[in-house]
């Protein structure tokens, strides 16, 4: 008697069959096996610089720790800020009123401008107050902040560097500093100003920041969820392959889902 072949369904039930047994059996060998299960790459097809997700997870590992916010203080206007208490300069120097006579200069930027792991007197500001303390009664008040995008810096001029009346505002921006200015989060939740296109211009967004609290319970809710390890993995391998394509930008290490594993390296 001639056996009847299996039916195109039945086949196409066994090879599900198959397909979920070897997923299965992936899950559980990451499961016992990954030993690093950080998330700050997951899911991020950029750079990890010029994305949102991936500052949200750093924040997510981060928050309350000692490193969490690198001296700095929550600013509901800012999203950050140093010396919230005493005058947001660098130094023991207070502001007040310009004295007569006095040639003011307000030095905005990020950690370069802020001079970060260096002493007051060794950052660029205090080098270029000397500078012109050699040819008038001048001062140099160092507004700089670590992190902070080229919004920020304007922001913060306008609502406590404007008010100093400065007869000069020395800019300094880093490359980076144009990426963090088109992030909503980047060390923290930030303002951002967004295009309205009915408006024909950009307004202010994500304003006012909120709490550090608010934002960490927000981010746990919607990003610190269990995932499938197996389904992660393979999402990982589909990728790679295809950054080997003609016309790929190619595949960053850096934006793997980062699971140690052996599988992985």
């Amino acid at each position: 008697m001639t056996r009847r072949p299996p039916s195109i369904i039945t086949e196409f039930i066994v090879m599900i069959i198959a397909v979920c047994l070897v997923i299965g059996g992936l899950e559980g060998y990451l499961r016992v096996t990954a030993k690093q299960k950080s998330k700050l790459y997951e899911g991020i097809e950029t750079v990890p610089e010029i994305a949102d997700t991936y500052f949200q997870y750093v924040f997510l590992e981060k928050h309350a720790t000692k490193d969490a916010w690198n001296n700095a203080n929550y600013d509901p206007q800012l999203g950050w800020d140093y010396q919230i208490a005493a005058s947001r300069i660098r130094g023991p120097r207070k502001t007040g009123p310009k004295p007569s006579g006095m040639f003011r200069v307000i030095a905005l930027g990020d950690s370069f401008t802020w001079g970060i792991e260096v002493k007051d007197e060794e950052c660029f500001p205090h080098y270029l107050e000397k500078i012109l303390q050699g040819q008038r009664t001048a001062e140099v008040f160092n507004m700089g902040v670590g992190s902070y995008g080229i919004d920020q810096m304007l922001l913060k001029y306008l609502r406590h560097g404007r008010q100093l009346r400065p007869d000069v505002v020395v800019l300094g921006i880093y490359p980076h500093d144009y990426d963090r200015t088109r992030l909503s989060f980047y060390s923290y939740s930030k303002p951002i100003f967004r295009p309205d296109e009915k408006a024909g211009q950009y307004v202010l967004d994500n304003m006012p920041v909120p709490p550090p609290k608010e934002v960490y319970e927000t981010l746990a809710r919607s990003l610190d969820r269990q995932e499938s390890n197996a389904l992660v993995f393979l999402n990982n391998r589909v990728r790679k392959l295809f950054s080997t394509a003609l016309g790929s930008n190619g595949y960053y290490v850096e934006t793997d889902r980062s699971w140690n594993t052996c599988l992985c390296a």
